[in-house]
């Protein structure tokens, strides 16, 4: 069901959360060949420099949190691919694993122009 959803969703693993799992819309809204090019990436690469602040601030804030708790995670992020970058509207859910190591699902929302009155 995500592989064909209209919304962006990465699942992010590890201390830098690369990328574990992306859908066909999170490579066709970054412009990437295929789902499988975007793993392993860090999403954190991906981030220009305001966004990658707001992101480590949110993911800071949501520390400790019961899992399965979504929550907004800083957005609108701005997330660049290749050659482009798309101001996504992000909500995530985070897990902390015993290890403190860390999940994060990442489902995103392109952000449109409002039409003018």
């Amino acid at each position: 069901m995500l592989a064909c959803h209209p919304d962006v969703f990465l699942a992010l693993d590890g201390p830098d959360l690369r990328v574990g799992y992306a859908n066909r819309a999170a490579a066709a809204s970054l412009r990437f060949a295929s789902s499988e090019s975007l793993e392993n990436v860090s999403f954190h690469d991906l981030l220009d420099d305001d966004s990658r602040r707001r992101f480590r601030g949110a993911l800071q804030a949501v520390a400790g949190r019961p899992p399965r708790s979504a929550a907004p995670l800083g957005g609108p992020l701005v997330v660049g691919g290749n050659q482009t970058s798309v101001a996504l509207d992000v909500l995530g859910e985070v897990s902390e694993g015993l290890l403190g190591d860390r999940s994060v699902v990442v489902c995103g929302r392109p952000l449109r122009k409002r039409p003018r009155a």
